[in-house]
């Protein structure tokens, strides 16, 4: 009774196929058991055979590994998969720059008030490079009668240009794709405007999509995505779930185009609009904040937290998720404590290197009376350390700053589901002295000298 040997298929390098293949000429109720494989020609049929094998193998091998998030290699496979957990990726973001300006009432010819509307222009130069820099709101400043002058303070700079693409929604069309191509958009400072037909003055704004709970059929909400080439794609609703915009309306995409981290570290600016009067320009804090797109890594991390936060902040764990899907960019680390953990663990630290009074240390002081309430036992400390350097070129700290604590609270009391306050704090760094000595004998000293 003849035995029929099966060819063994579990195997995935190209060597060990060719090898089961030959097994399976080679068996015992086989005409090509006796032949010697490697001098004649079925030899080069067995290569064929073992790399076709070989490769189909490698294919849905690859292919397996691309239809989940935690192995998936190529961007807009991950992208896709986080897509389904109701993630987008971030994008590029734009530096930002704090300043203040001082113009001469003649400015205005000396009118009360004096508005700078947003599309203000500046430059700054990094590295030998020039960068522009745009305000993207309106901001209004008081004649003051005994200066004479207009003082806008806190204006907030971002760099880049705002650069504005339209789009004609055609009749009939069922999924008309309206792609942004365009990988320098910052998503943070875009925005959507409807427009009956081309010639009207008639403008409807649409909102992102955030929530299903306050979306009906006419209300005027986009989503955004990235698509398998790299750029940002705006779909609508579809009058169940958001406003679909009506045949021949026209769209008008404005966005801000930017270099990224390139536009960090700008301290020097220079006022480029049109004008006849130049203002002074008085710099509250150099440009931080800017980001490249979102990698493929800290995708595949953060989209599993944010579909674990399902739009709600609760616990200390939402809290971390919170700020490593949102604030990632601008942290180097970060922990959330409760008041508890707060009290015994942190300004215990303080008493135990000497501090006696923690509360009155420069840095905890200055959170606790910008950020702190009079309720102490609700509050969720957020401890915060830059991305950026610690140190500048003057020996000064570097902390996160005011206006980058502002926008972190403000972002998560819109989500918080508590009325719980939160704190920022302020790392606490330690300076030491190195000392050296070349021998036994001689005294330990914090010297250090050429040889």
């Amino acid at each position: 009774m003849s035995h029929t040997q099966q060819v063994n298929v579990t195997e995935l390098d190209y060597n060990q196929i060719k090898e089961n293949i030959k097994a399976y000429f080679k068996r015992q109720d086989s005409e090509f058991k006796d032949w010697d494989f490697e001098g004649s020609g079925l030899n080069t049929l067995i290569d064929v055979l073992a790399y076709n094998t070989h490769y189909n193998a490698v294919v849905a091998h690859n292919a397996m590994n691309e239809s989940f998030i935690d192995s998936a290699q190529i961007r807009s496979n991950v992208v896709s998969r986080a897509k389904l957990l109701g993630y987008t990726p971030r994008s590029k973001s734009a530096a930002m720059a704090k300043i203040s300006l001082t113009f001469p009432g003649s400015a205005n010819r000396n009118l009360t008030t004096y508005t700078l509307y947003k599309g203000q222009t500046l430059t700054s130069t990094i590295d030998g490079v020039t960068y522009s820099y745009i305000t993207v709101d309106d901001y209004t400043a008081t004649l003051n009668e005994i200066t004479g002058q207009y003082v806008f303070d806190e204006i907030t700079i971002f760099q880049g240009r705002m650069k504005e693409i339209s789009f004609v929604v055609e009749s009939g069309e069922i999924d008309q794709k309206y792609i942004i191509e365009d990988n320098t958009v910052d998503l943070d400072q875009l925005t959507v405007d409807v427009f009956d037909n081309a010639y009207s003055t008639s403008v409807e704004s649409y909102a992102l999509f955030e929530s299903l709970s306050n979306v009906g059929p006419s209300t005027p909400v986009f989503f955004i995505h990235e698509n398998y080439n790299g750029n940002h794609e705006i779909k609508f609703g579809d009058n169940i779930f958001g406003k679909k915009p009506a045949s021949l309306n026209v769209i008008k995409v404005k966005y801000l185009s930017t270099q990224g981290i390139n536009g960090n570290g700008a301290n020097l600016f220079t006022w480029t609009s049109p004008g006849s009067v130049s203002p002074a320009i008085t710099v509250l804090s150099g440009a931080t904040n800017g980001s490249e797109k979102e990698d493929i890594e800290s995708i595949r991390n953060n989209a599993s937290k944010n579909f674990q936060l399902q739009n709600r902040i609760v616990t200390l764990q939402d809290y971390n998720n919170f700020l490593q899907t949102n604030f990632s960019q601008i942290l180097k680390s970060f922990s959330v404590v409760n008041n508890n953990e707060y009290v015994n663990s942190y300004l215990n630290y303080f008493l135990n290197i000497g501090l006696n009074k923690p509360n009155d240390d420069s840095r905890v002081l200055f959170n606790q009376v910008n950020f702190n309430s009079i309720n102490q036992a609700n509050n969720v400390y957020l401890f915060l350390v830059s991305k950026f350097n610690n140190v500048d070129e003057n020996d000064n700290l570097n902390y996160v700053s005011t206006s980058q604590k502002t926008s972190i609270i403000n972002m998560f009391r819109e989500q918080q589901q508590a009325n719980i306050n939160i704190v920022p704090v302020d790392p606490v760094y330690t300076s030491f002295s190195l000392g050296v000595r070349s021998a036994e004998t001689e005294k330990l000293t914090t010297e250090i000298k050429d040889e």
